[in-house]
């Protein structure tokens, strides 16, 4: 099978630039990303610095409110406390679940939970025991600390991460621009190359057409000079041979005395070559009609034309003593002429190859087709769909390695000594299997019989 230039250079395009977009979209959307975590990781850093803030607030406020017991510090520390807690969750929010920081959040919302509780209490507690009051304030320091110290570690953590994003994004927004320029370059390239082999192929397709018209032409003159052929056979070489049968005849007749014995045997040879050449030129003009055939098809019932083939023959059938069992055969597109020749042929090629002294037993059917079968004949033909003729006789069959050879034309496998024959039956039947857009095949076994599959299209 000859592949196209063009649908290798198209493939080969196709496959780099899907290539290339592959890659192309990979950096881009790593580019995405690492712009997103720069995004995201900068909002972390500005929310921890606020967290951060606002429990200084809170810290101070509860501070100097306990130092000074001035109320003008409970203002910031109740904007401090309302604002903790929605600062947390938006941390909460913007930390992937599979963080490291997830686990160092969880530990700061602990301390931070515990500050606040310390804070809380520090103010309930103002009025009360002073020791116990100093030693909360202690406790709420130290708390404190750990707290400061957390967010710190968490702000480094996350100050580390943004440097790394921020690499990232910079090696991605410098690669992904120039990829993308590759990627049309090559875009560029592809159709450049695709459009000059399309070209050239265009141009060696319209040289092809221009080469095949001419065959074309040459091969219908081939047809006409075939079709003048078969008319010569049919005629102008026949009725020499006719009128060489009629002398040698009259010869006979006439000189009969005066012939010798000799004489008389190569005269009676002459007669019968000349019949026998007749016969011959008579089935080539038979076997070229059938190539220059140019009839419309149409419905053939086949069952028909196998009732018409077994009156023609009935003589020899009857001398046979055959037995024609014929099932119930499908109708097919043809050509009903051809269609009876065929079957002609094959019955014909019963009655010369039938063995001697046992009855003819001749069986035509449809059969099924398997699905090894139905593979050998798809790798033969463009149709999907056929039906299959089975002919079998029990003749005296053939050795299965002449299974091909059978057909050909002028083909014997026996002596005209043995059997008469002209070899052109069965090369008859393939050429109007070939004419229907079928086959035939051919299977053989010695003193059992032959069977012939006739394969014709049904779609």
């Amino acid at each position: 099978m000859r592949i196209s230039i063009a649908y290798i250079v198209f493939i080969a395009s196709l496959a780099i630039l899907v290539g290339l977009s592959i890659i192309y979209t990979q950096r881009f959307r790593a580019l995405i990303k690492y712009t997103d975590q720069v995004e995201n990781t900068h909002k972390v850093i500005i929310e921890l610095n606020t967290l951060m803030s606002y429990l200084k607030d809170a810290e101070t406020g509860s501070r100097g409110f306990l130092l000074s017991g001035d109320s003008a510090y409970l203002g910031p520390y109740n904007l401090a406390m309302d604002s903790l807690r929605p600062s947390y969750k938006r941390i909460a929010a913007l930390v992937p679940n599979d963080s490291p920081l997830q686990t160092r959040l969880q530990q700061l919302n602990i301390l931070f939970n515990e500050r606040l509780t310390m804070i809380s209490h520090s103010m309930l507690l103002y009025n009360l025991d002073r020791d116990d009051f100093e030693a909360i304030l202690l406790r709420g320091k130290k708390k404190m600390n750990e707290c400061r110290e957390l967010i710190l570690e968490m702000n480094a953590y996350a100050n580390f991460n943004l440097q790394a994003s921020e690499r990232n994004q910079n090696f991605y927004q410098v690669v992904t621009p120039g990829l993308f320029l590759i990627l049309m370059g090559v875009t560029a390239i592809a159709f450049v190359i695709s459009f000059y082999v399309i070209l050239r192929e265009y141009t060696g397709r319209l040289k092809y057409q221009k080469d095949l018209e001419q065959k074309i032409v040459a091969l219908n003159q081939s047809y006409q000079e075939l079709e003048q052929i078969a008319h010569i056979s049919s005629h102008d070489l026949q009725e020499p041979l006719r009128k060489m049968a009629i002398f040698c005849e009259r010869l006979m007749i006439k000189h009969s005395n005066t012939i010798d014995d000799d004489g008389k045997q190569l005269v009676s040879k002459i007669g019968n070559l000349s019949i026998r050449a007749r016969d011959l030129v008579g089935t080539v003009s038979a076997y070229t009609s059938l190539i220059t055939a140019k009839k419309e098809k149409s419905l053939v019932d086949i069952n028909s034309i196998v009732d018409e083939v077994r009156t023609d023959f009935q003589t020899n059938l009857r001398a046979k003593q055959t037995t024609i069992q014929l099932e119930s055969l499908p109708k097919i597109i043809g050509y009903d002429t051809q269609v009876k020749l065929l079957f002609s042929c094959l019955i014909e090629n019963s009655i010369k190859y039938s063995q001697h002294g046992v009855p003819l037993q001749i069986s035509i059917s449809k059969s099924d087709i398997d699905r090894e079968e139905f593979e050998t004949i798809k790798s033969k033909t463009a149709h999907n769909g056929f039906v299959k003729i089975l002919y079998r006789d029990n003749g005296i069959g053939f050795d299965n390695q002449f299974s091909e050879q059978i057909f050909s034309i002028f083909q014997r496998l026996h002596r005209d000594e043995e059997i008469e024959g002209k070899g052109v039956g069965l090369a008859i039947v393939k050429r109007v299997m070939s004419n229907h857009n079928g086959f035939v095949s051919a299977h053989g076994v010695p003193e059992h019989g032959s069977a012939f599959a006739l394969y014709f299209p049904n779609d």
